[in-house]
């Protein structure tokens, strides 16, 4: 359908393939004037606390980092259940910053996407050092009622499907 130009390129993600190329210049100036066109201000430096967006998926970052970006919020995409590394990662970093964190996160509400969200708090709360205040801003039960979100059945196959099926 892209070949064909039904779907423009730019409409689907493909964030697991990337190129990695170090930025070179003709010289000193030419460099500086590039760094000076990228200046921005730091929003958070004089603020008293800081603030992260969690995303469960990789395929909406695309869409998310466009308003975390006017912000200047940093943007964590986990892909799910995040790795120990990460996790300890993004902890020294807020431990760098040292000041009270929010962290909102957005995910699935499958038994999966809310362990994997359960998981990141716990294990973040492990490594920092400053207070957190840890939120699901999406997806949550009652977005789904009033918005009418569709759902699709838990897959049985999920080991954590008896947590929602109880609920």
């Amino acid at each position: 359908m892209q070949r064909d130009g039904a779907i423009p390129y730019d409409w689907i993600a493909d964030n697991t393939r990337y190129q990695q190329k170090p930025n070179t210049f003709a010289g000193p100036m030419e460099a500086v004037r590039d760094v000076a066109r990228f200046y921005r201000k730091s929003l958070w430096d004089e603020s008293d606390v800081y603030c992260e967006v969690w995303l469960e998926k990789d395929a909406l970052a695309d869409v998310v980092i466009d308003v975390t970006s006017e912000f200047d919020v940093p943007l964590m995409v986990s892909r799910g259940y995040a790795s120990l590394s990460f996790l300890y990662s993004a902890a020294e970093s807020i431990n760098d910053v040292g000041k009270p964190t929010f962290i909102y996160h957005l995910g699935d509400f499958d038994p999966s996407g809310q362990d994997a969200a359960d998981k990141i708090e716990r294990d973040l709360r492990d490594f920092i050092d400053v207070s957190i205040s840890f939120e699901r801003l999406a997806v949550r039960p009652e977005q789904i009622e009033d918005l009418s979100l569709p759902t699709r059945p838990t897959k049985r196959t999920d080991s954590r499907a008896v947590r929602q099926v109880g609920a």
